[in-house]
């Protein structure tokens, strides 16, 4: 699209005064055709597709024959859907100071979840949600943030009564008593290594940085320390975590009791 040609008339104008006029209005006028020219610019900038009406379909999932749905995109159930935003909710409303309206919170956590749950890159939920690669990346560390501070309600480490709960159903089902979680280390891949540090290159030759989790019998995480380059080996994670330290100091696990690894 031209520039408008009143706004290379101004330009023009302008240029000819800046040729005969003092350093302060040579400084204003200097900044009033920067504007311009940020406003030409920004008039022949190619539109970028987006749909706007995905919350539509949505919607749609969440009926009870598409209940399905809603978890093949998302990996997780509506329901669970549900419970995450409302206690993520409150971090996720922002105030309104004028111009475009802030997006709702239950949009906020669909762009998070998509962007996480399908390896799409923010350009990809950008076009499917009708928004810019800029307010996906905002809506993804607004919800991480709000997630992470969830941490301490949702991974804790059993106390004495579930410590002997989780000890009887495993020593029920395999026969080894006392155990109270099952340890093991992970790889979380990155796209590149930080800073181009070979230290994250694991022994699978790809970067990555090292996960440790205990888990109960149940499968569900009672511990998970993160963060080692991914060539750490796990007996020096492990040593290095609070995990260790806490049960060498005989403040984790009852008597007798311990994780399996």
């Amino acid at each position: 699209m031209a520039a408008p040609t009143r706004i290379i008339q101004h330009l023009i104008l302008m240029d000819y005064l800046i040729s005969d006029s003092d350093d302060e209005t040579i400084s204003r006028h200097k900044y009033m055709m920067s504007a311009m020219a940020l406003h030409i610019q920004k008039a022949n900038r190619p539109s970028v597709p987006k749909i706007n009406t995905y919350m539509g379909v949505i919607d749609d999932m969440i009926l009870p024959e598409n209940v399905d749905d809603f978890k093949t995109h998302y990996r997780l159930s509506r329901d669970m859907f549900d419970c995450l935003l409302e206690r993520v909710r409150d971090d996720l409303i922002k105030d309104f100071r004028g111009g475009r309206c802030p997006i709702n919170p239950d949009k906020q956590l669909l762009v998070f979840l998509n962007y996480l749950g399908n390896q799409q890159s923010m350009r990809e939920c950008a076009h499917i949600f009708g928004l810019s690669k800029s307010t996906v990346h905002s809506i993804v560390t607004s919800v991480t943030e709000a997630i992470v501070k969830l941490q301490s309600q949702v991974i804790r480490w059993p106390d004495a009564d579930r410590q002997r709960e989780i000890a009887r159903e495993v020593e029920d089902s395999v026969g080894i008593p006392g155990v109270v979680g099952f340890i093991d280390g992970t790889h979380i891949r990155l796209a590149s290594a930080p800073g181009g540090e070979r230290e994250y290159y694991n022994r699978k030759k790809f970067p990555s940085i090292q996960l440790q989790a205990v888990v109960d019998n149940n499968l569900m995480i009672t511990n998970a320390y993160c963060g080692w380059p991914g060539c750490t080996h796990d007996a020096r994670v492990l040593r290095n975590s609070e995990l260790f330290s806490k049960a060498e100091n005989g403040t984790l696990f009852l008597q007798d009791h311990f994780s399996f690894s």
